[in-house]
């Protein structure tokens, strides 16, 4: 009876929170990998972006939609500039947090670039930690991506993802995957690239900036592992562990 009893609650959660989901599938397409290129810096809050999503077209369509929101009446969100494919620019529509790309597509991959800039309504959180030095956080759980990142925000699409994010270069960068470049682009800026080959889901694709004392131990044998913690703290609790695998 106990065994039925706990049964029955489990599928009555599930049931429940199947009927929340309301989020319209696109199964017509699928999202293969995003590559965001992002410039951060410290005179305003203002985000500059460039995504290229590649996706692969399942069934002819004429559009697909990404969620992304539009800038609100107190001047936060995404404005997008432009969204091109193949070097021609395409039509787009954005509005009610989606942004419709109007384009006729057959079967096939393509690639798309959107060109935009804003300040995050939300997703990436930009503030001062405890120790009041400026912090740039992906907070994009559970579809909070899309206040910065144009995306499918739900846990249904999966894609492999970049962030190549352009800091001044007092910031060290972290993100999903593996470093694959540092470069100082000038006096004052440095370019940050990581690269994750495992699909997620968007709201588990972040990126962190901030001020870092980086220390590296190899106590799990072949696999290096990273912690990542404020200099101000650095003796005391780890902030940030990163384990990446060289296999």
């Amino acid at each position: 009876m106990k065994n039925f009893l706990l049964l029955f609650i489990f599928l009555f959660i599930l049931s429940t929170l199947k009927s929340q989901d309301q989020y319209i599938r696109n199964t017509s397409i699928d999202i293969l990998h995003y590559k965001f290129d992002l410039v951060i810096n410290d005179n305003n809050d203002s985000l500059f972006g460039k995504t290229t999503v590649l996706l692969k077209v399942i069934k002819p369509i004429n559009g697909f939609s990404l969620d992304f929101t539009q800038p609100n009446p107190k001047g936060k969100g995404m404005f997008v500039k432009t969204i091109s494919a193949n070097g021609s620019d395409v039509s787009f529509t954005h509005e009610n947090e989606k942004l419709n790309i109007e384009i006729d597509l057959v079967k096939g991959e393509y690639s798309f670039i959107i060109d935009y800039c804003g300040i995050p309504k939300d997703g990436l959180i930009i503030s001062k930690n405890k120790h009041g030095d400026r912090t740039f956080f992906g907070d994009n759980w559970p579809n909070r991506a899309h206040h910065y990142l144009p995306v499918v925000d739900h846990p249904y699409e999966k894609a492999t993802s970049e962030f190549v994010v352009t800091a001044p270069n007092h910031y060290q960068v972290i993100s999903n995957g593996v470093l694959m470049e540092t470069v100082d682009v000038d006096l004052e800026l440095r370019r940050t690239s990581y690269r994750s080959y495992q699909p997620l889901p968007s709201k588990v694709m972040v990126f962190g900036a901030a001020k870092f004392a980086i220390q590296r131990s190899d106590s799990l044998g072949r696999i290096p592992v990273w912690s990542w913690v404020y200099p101000k703290k650095k003796k005391g609790d780890f902030m940030i562990t990163q384990w990446q695998s060289i296999f």
